[in-house]
């Protein structure tokens, strides 16, 4: 094993030193942050790294978006199964959803940000969200913010709703109960989509300012509204528009773990669930076969995101590297989320890989992408 710098803790393979070197660097001009990152290679593990005032060996950090990573996985797992067609309209599993104009999307569209859902007619409270089905039934009711298809936008605060739903039309259960008997309890996975009470004193709070940019906010604000009725450009709950970190702070939304954001997890248990999704953990086989990996990594939707100033791409449920958010290159699938967090798995190359912090860079922390270098050039 590589000796641990004095700044940073953790282990990883020899191979690995210059990861471990480029992690002390980075950190070295970061006084008083607290991170982690985490990867597998070829199913085993590689890097497993923490370092700053806050962490420890068994922090967890709340994910926000990132946890549609975790989700993608459940999917992708209905999908080889044969439980969940990509082709089906979303009404053959989730018959009330026809309404208003809505019969034939198709569940690839709706899992990929391309059913015009990204809001329901006057909002909807956090508690709907976190009870569900009050949010799932507004949803079904809803009629599309665009013909869908036609475009696509970020939903962010409705996928997780939408994805729920149709995975209980499926299973006949919570996607938090499917995720935990069948993936997360038998890998030993550390993400979490409903957090044990007992967990909650690991989870590490983020730092302050923890707050949208004015600036930032405001140039959105205005991209939405060139081609957005104004009641679709907000965040469908009732919290601040400029403060949606507040979230992170709500011990409902830790026990409930919707699965659009609400995850809590650590670098080393979403590396660790990539690579059991697609390279096997363990001596075990991967949970998805290469078919099903090319099904839901697959580009189902790429340009200028409705919701969002910036380039996107979407597969199903995961996003797909970008100039960005580059991960490992082609062949890539992920997830990023607002507080920084960033897990993706390039089976091509054999690697996961899993980052958090409690220092939110609104997108993907740019240091992913220097890590990444790395770790693919000790390959």
């Amino acid at each position: 094993m590589v000796p641990r710098p004095a700044l940073v803790s953790g282990h990883a393979d020899p191979r690995f030193a210059d990861v471990v070197a480029a992690y002390e660097r980075i950190v070295a001009d970061r006084p008083g942050w607290s991170g982690a990152v985490a990867a597998y290679v070829d199913g085993a593990p590689a890097v497993d790294l923490w370092a700053g005032p806050d962490y420890h060996q068994d922090s967890l950090q709340f994910l926000f978006c990132t946890t549609r990573f975790v989700a993608g996985v459940c999917v992708a797992l209905l999908v080889e199964r044969g439980l969940l067609d990509l082709d089906a309209p979303v009404a053959r599993y989730w018959p009330q959803f026809a309404a208003a104009g809505k019969t034939d999307v198709a569940v690839r569209q709706l899992l990929s940000h391309q059913a015009g859902l990204i809001s329901v007619d006057g909002g909807c409270t956090l508690d709907e969200i976190l009870s569900h089905e009050p949010a799932a039934r507004r949803l079904a009711a809803q009629r599309p913010y665009w013909h869908p298809g036609s475009g696509f936008g970020y939903h962010l605060g409705t996928f997780g709703t939408l994805v729920e739903e149709l995975c209980r039309r499926v299973t006949g259960e919570p996607l938090g109960e499917f995720y935990e008997r069948e993936v997360r309890a038998p890998y030993g996975i550390e993400a979490y989509l409903g957090l044990p009470e007992a967990l909650q004193k690991r989870v590490v709070a983020l730092e302050p300012p923890a707050r949208i940019d004015p600036e930032l906010l405001a140039m959105w604000i205005e991209f939405q509204a060139q081609d957005l009725p104004q009641a679709a450009t907000q965040f469908p709950c009732d919290l601040p528009v400029d403060d949606q970190f507040s979230i992170a702070r709500d011990r409902r939304v830790w026990r409930a773990g919707p699965v659009g954001l609400g995850g809590i997890g650590s670098a080393r248990g979403l590396a660790r669930l990539g690579a059991a999704a697609t390279t096997g953990v363990d001596g075990r086989a991967p949970l998805l076969s290469p078919a099903t990996v090319a099904a839901v990594s697959a580009t189902q939707a790429a340009g200028l995101d409705k919701m969002r100033p910036l380039t996107a791409k979407f597969a199903i449920v995961f996003e797909g590297p970008v100039n960005h958010m580059p991960m490992a290159g082609p062949g890539s699938f992920g997830h990023d989320g607002l507080g920084g967090s960033l897990a993706y798995a390039n089976p091509q190359r054999g690697v996961a890989f899993g980052f958090v912090s409690n220092h939110p860079t609104g997108f993907a922390d740019p240091l992913t992408v220097e890590l990444t270098d790395v770790l693919l050039a000790c390959l």
